[in-house]
């Protein structure tokens, strides 16, 4: 009977985990250790849309609708608890718990550069 137990034990596949971004775009691809997943939706909160790049690690889903949940979030950016940060290279947006919003590079609104000088800064 023992033996015949441990023959019907088998360990349940990893729904998720974490992989690398191999091909970018809006149908991603990303390779674990196990293997590659191609033409992946990505998944994201409502009202933000994002591309991953590749190299980025991000969570895959493996079963069941696979797709590309998320990135692992870079070092942390001296944010505190509660605030927000969008981001992309040198440019972000940061909303504070207080209400400020923080703006970080070249601001164009409307076509019209905000700022001190033409270069935005």
């Amino acid at each position: 009977m023992w033996l015949s137990e441990q023959f019907c034990k088998t360990t349940p596949p990893e729904v998720s985990g974490f992989g690398e971004v191999t091909i970018s775009g809006g149908k991603a691809a990303a390779k674990d250790a196990d293997r590659e997943q191609r033409l992946l939706p990505l998944v994201s909160p409502g009202g933000f849309v994002w591309l991953p790049d590749t190299g980025d690690q991000v969570l895959v889903l493996r079963e069941g609708a696979p797709c590309i949940i998320g990135r692992i979030q870079p070092e942390q950016r001296e944010l505190s608890p509660g605030e927000v940060m969008l981001y992309a290279g040198s440019g972000s947006i940061r909303l504070r718990k207080d209400g400020t919003i923080e703006l970080t590079g070249k601001v164009i609104v409307n076509g019209q550069v905000l700022g001190g000088n033409t270069n935005g800064e």
